[in-house]
């Protein structure tokens, strides 16, 4: 496995959830009246599921022969490698959840939720992304 490349994607990932999570230390009253903020949370947003794919890619590459065609398909492949008993119910549902917001954002599909909305879910996928550097980052010291 190329372990420098997932660890470089990786901290990467952790920069943006870092970021990301500094953020929402504000209301979510707050959050919804800051358009600035909203678009950057939704553009972070997009690049953890990315970098989060692409560490995917890497993980299951190592085991297969077949690239994931998807986020999707990379988070669910990644769910069925041994380590990824380690993922919580919640944490894969959530995980696999931001994928959709990250289509709709990046297909600029009109969301039917609003930035209250957007706001519990990401602090959701915030967690679920936390525990997954954890589990990946263990994984790679294996």
């Amino acid at each position: 496995m190329d372990t420098q490349l997932v660890e470089a994607k990786l901290n990467q990932l952790l920069h943006i959830l870092a970021e990301t999570e500094g953020w929402l230390s504000v209301s979510a009253d707050a959050f919804g009246r800051d358009t600035k903020l909203v678009r950057a949370c939704q553009r972070n947003l997009q690049l953890l599921v990315e970098y989060a794919s692409d560490i995917n890619g890497i993980l299951v590459l190592e085991h297969s022969d077949k690239a994931p065609n998807s986020y999707r398909e990379s988070f669910t492949m990644v769910f069925t490698m041994d380590f990824g008993a380690a993922f919580s119910e919640s944490d894969r549902a959530a995980l696999v959840l931001s994928v959709e917001w990250r289509n709709n954002l990046i297909h600029e599909y009109e969301p039917a939720e609003n930035n209250e909305t957007f706001y519990r879910k990401l602090k959701d996928f915030l967690t679920a992304y936390r525990n997954y550097a954890r589990i990946v980052h263990d994984r790679s010291d294996d």
